[in-house]
């Protein structure tokens, strides 16, 4: 499962196991509430706590998460 963050810094694309929407969303909100603010140590905590990792390659994420609006959203993957 690819997951994409997108925020004010720059966009980061993480990699991890397939999980349902609401168990993703249960893991960010964790996340939300437990980061350090002021070290915004938001990315480091989703890939230590549940096993994210950093990914490279350019993709279509399978979720996006805008911490600028706090949403979680669904790509939508176009077939040729």
């Amino acid at each position: 499962m690819i997951l994409e963050i997108e925020y004010y810094k720059r966009d980061i694309l993480l990699v991890g196991k397939d999980i349902s929407e609401l168990k993703l969303q249960k893991q960010i909100e964790y996340v939300q509430s437990n980061y350090d603010c002021r070290n915004d140590n938001f990315i480091e905590l989703l890939c230590r706590c549940f096993g994210w990792k950093l990914f490279t390659s350019k993709c279509v994420p399978d979720y996006t998460y805008d911490r600028d609006i706090k949403k979680t959203y669904k790509e939508f993957k176009v077939s040729v």
